[in-house]
């Protein structure tokens, strides 16, 4: 059976002022909870099949983050611009086209 990890990216750097909210990086703190998150879920799931992100700066890097505690090639992570501002019916939507 699969199982479905669903994460939102972790906090956002509000540092430049002048940066659209799709552009927003994460900012230190965030980095800290996504490597906490990754080492967590690294410590109970022993194979990750897919990482699937928002193309938004701050989901993307979070789900880098969190791949590379779970020894998942960040190369791999499939970033797609529909999941930003999803709603449940868009995120359901990517996730059913999943094999």
């Amino acid at each position: 059976m699969k199982r479905l990890i669903v994460l939102r990216h972790a906090k956002s750097s509000w540092e430049e002022i002048g940066l659209s909210d799709f552009d927003r990086p994460i900012n230190k703190t965030g980095i800290i909870a996504a490597q906490n998150m990754g080492a967590f879920i690294n410590a109970k799931e022993d194979n990750t099949d897919l990482v699937l992100s928002s193309s938004a700066k701050r989901a993307f890097e979070t789900a880098q983050i969190v791949a590379r505690a779970i020894n998942y090639d960040i190369n791999r992570i499939e970033a797609e611009k529909e999941l930003y501002l999803a709603c449940v019916n868009e995120i359901l939507k990517s996730i059913r086209k999943i094999p």
